[in-house]
């Protein structure tokens, strides 16, 4: 969300700060996860959960998808999933 907001004919200081974080949060929560988990399995869960959040925000910021982005995002998902057992 921070990306698009900064994508903007303006820089703006919110997306830029949205960014930065989001990037705190998610580094937080992969080295928690670390400290209990595999580094393999949890590389791949957290592929998968990143590309679910990435369609679900840009649906909630109004971007239109094409059956073709919708079925990318899909196999990315699936084959995660596959990979993973």
């Amino acid at each position: 969300m921070g990306m698009k907001l900064v994508s903007g004919i303006q820089f703006a200081w919110g997306g830029a700060a949205l960014i930065l974080a989001g990037l705190a949060l998610a580094a937080s929560g992969e080295i928690a996860l670390l400290k209990n988990n595999s580094m393999s399995q949890l590389y791949l869960i957290l592929v998968g959960v990143e590309t679910a959040l990435v369609l679900v925000f840009a649906l909630f910021m109004g971007e239109k998808f094409t059956p073709r982005m919708i079925l990318g995002g899909g196999l990315i998902i699936s084959g995660m999933i596959a990979v993973a057992h």
